[in-house]
C-alpha cells in the first residue's frame, strides 16, 4: 500500500519548485531593476561622456562611491591596451548624478527619437519588429534561464551565463533587423521612396526605416533602441541611444550602450557591423579607445533621459539631450520631419 506521505511528498514538490523559481526570479529582477557594486556605468568628464567608471560601493542614502579611470597609453607590446586602467581615482556621486545618465529609459506612449517618432501602437511595421524581439525573448531567455540562486557565488556565475544569453538576443534582434546607410548602399534611398510611396502612412515613423531598411547611424540606432524598450523590461536589459564625434574623422555618430544582466556596459552598433559578424556588442573600453579602426567612437551626448527625470518623452516637453523639435506639435514634428534631417553639431 502507497503511503499518504507519498502523495504529500509528490504535490509539494511542484510547489516548492514552483517558489523556488519565483524567489530566483526575484532576486533577478531586483538585480536588473538597479544597479550595484561591480556595475559600470557612463559618467560626465569634461565636454565627453566617459564609459569608464564602476560602482564601487552604494552609500546610505543612494549615493554611490565610484571607481574612475582614465584611458592606458597605447604601447607596441600591449596588444589591448584599452582594458588597463590610468589614473585611478574614487569620487561620490549623488543618485541624481548617476541616474542622469545611467537611470531606467521607459518611455511611455509616442515619443521623438532622433526626429523619428516612435509609436507602436500606430506604426504596424515596428509593432510586428517588436513582436518578433519579444517572441525571440521568449525562446532565448526563458523564465527558467533567469531565475538567480541566493549563494553569492552562484549568483554571479549565472549572472555571466544570463549576459552570455542576453548578446545572443541582441545579435538575433539586429540580424532580424537589417538596415543600410545609404551612402554605402546605392538602392537603399530608392526603397526608402518605394515604400512610402505605397505606404503614406508611414512617413515620418521609425517603421519607415524598418521596412526599407534604410538609415544612417542615428536612424539605425533610434530603431534598435525603439525595440529593445519593448523588450528590455522582460530581458532585463538596459539600453540607451548616444552618440558623439568620432575619433580623428570627428564625424557625428550614434550608437547604442547596453547594460546587461552581470553589470557590464557594451556598445551596440547596428550601422557599424553586418549581419554576417558573429557578434555585434562590443568591449565598450574598446570602442572609445582611439582612432583606430572599428575603435573610434566619442560620446558626447545621450539622446534619450532616464524616465525619472521626466525629460523629453511627453508631448510638447523640452530636453536639453534632444532637438529643438520637441518644442512642436506631433502633427508638425512628422510633416516637417518625414524624411529625417541630422543636424550637424548635437
Amino acid at each position: 500500500m502507497i503511503s499518504r506521505l507519498f502523495f504529500v511528498s509528490v504535490l509539494l514538490l511542484p510547489v516548492s519548485l514552483a517558489f523556488g523559481q519565483d524567489a530566483g526570479l526575484a532576486r533577478f529582477r531586483a538585480q536588473v531593476n538597479g544597479l550595484h557594486a561591480g556595475d559600470r556605468i557612463l559618467v560626465q568628464q569634461g565636454a565627453e561622456i566617459s564609459p569608464r567608471a564602476e560602482i564601487e560601493q552604494v552609500l546610505a542614502g543612494g549615493a554611490y562611491k565610484v571607481r574612475l579611470w582614465d584611458k592606458a597609453d597605447a604601447s607596441p607590446s600591449d596588444a589591448e591596451p584599452w582594458l588597463r586602467r590610468q589614473n585611478e581615482r574614487e569620487v561620490v556621486l549623488s543618485k541624481q548624478e548617476v541616474d542622469q545618465l545611467n537611470g531606467a529609459v521607459a518611455p511611455k506612449g509616442a515619443y521623438w527619437l532622433n526626429t523619428w517618432l516612435v509609436d507602436p501602437a500606430n506604426d504596424p511595421v515596428l509593432a510586428e519588429r517588436i513582436e518578433k524581439a519579444q517572441k525571440a525573448v521568449a525562446e532565448i531567455l526563458p523564465a527558467s534561464e533567469l531565475s538567480l540562486p541566493a549563494d553569492p557565488a552562484a549568483k554571479k556565475a549565472r549572472l555571466e551565463e544570463i549576459a552570455t544569453l542576453q548578446k545572443k538576443l541582441l545579435d538575433r534582434i539586429f540580424k532580424e533587423n537589417p538596415m543600410s546607410q545609404p551612402r554605402r548602399d546605392p538602392k537603399a534611398l530608392d526603397r526608402r521612396d518605394a515604400l512610402l510611396k505605397a505606404r503614406p502612412e508611414l512617413r515620418g515613423k521609425i517603421g519607415a526605416a524598418l521596412g526599407s531598411e534604410c538609415g544612417d547611424s542615428y536612424d539605425q540606432s533610434a530603431a534598435l533602441v525603439a525595440i529593445l524598450h519593448a523588450i528590455d523590461a522582460r530581458a532585463g536589459l538596459g539600453a540607451v541611444a548616444l552618440g558623439g564625434r568620432t575619433i580623428g574623422q570627428v564625424d557625428a555618430h550614434e550608437f547604442i550602450a547596453v547594460r546587461l544582466a552581470n553589470g557590464e556596459l557594451g556598445a551596440f552598433d547596428p550601422s557599424w557591423h553586418d549581419p554576417a559578424d558573429a557578434s555585434v556588442v562590443e568591449n565598450i573600453d574598446f570602442a572609445t579607445y582611439d582612432s583606430r579602426r572599428g575603435s573610434n567612437r566619442n560620446i558626447h551626448w545621450v539622446s534619450e533621459a532616464p524616465s525619472k527625470l521626466d525629460r523629453g518623452f511627453e508631448r510638447g516637453a523640452t530636453s536639453s539631450g534632444l532637438t529643438s523639435v520637441l518644442d512642436k506639435t506631433l502633427e508638425e514634428r512628422v510633416e516637417e520631419h518625414a524624411d529625417p534631417i541630422h543636424v550637424a553639431e548635437r
